[in-house]
């Protein structure tokens, strides 16, 4: 999965996967080993994910949103803005939501 992402990606933007691995450090053999199904460490995904401004997550196949990590940033960024009083509110809040979907 990484590979169709990280090499749809490179053709959007125009580029080529060695071109953008060699930008970003990479080896050309990086690439190939991609393409043959090998996952990146975790460190070299969140370089991947910069560049594109893409989640890890979606790297990696596990949403088909390549922009969730800009919604969960920007939740984090709103509640860490709350008063308690809001907090303690958007908490119980929550838990009502949670409890109806069971």
């Amino acid at each position: 999965m990484f590979w169709e992402r990280f090499y749809n990606l490179c053709l959007q933007n125009g580029d080529k996967p060695n071109t953008v691995a060699k930008e970003l450090g990479f080896s050309t053999a990086a690439c190939t080993h991609w393409k043959e199904g090998a996952e990146p460490k975790s460190s070299v995904l969140i370089k991947i994910a910069d560049y594109f401004d893409v989640s890890v997550d979606y790297l990696l196949g596990r949403t088909d949103d390549p922009q969730s990590h800009k919604i969960k940033n920007e939740l984090i960024d709103t509640v860490n803005q709350l008063t308690e009083d809001e907090a303690q509110k958007l908490l119980e809040y929550y838990q009502l939501l949670k409890s109806a979907r069971k």
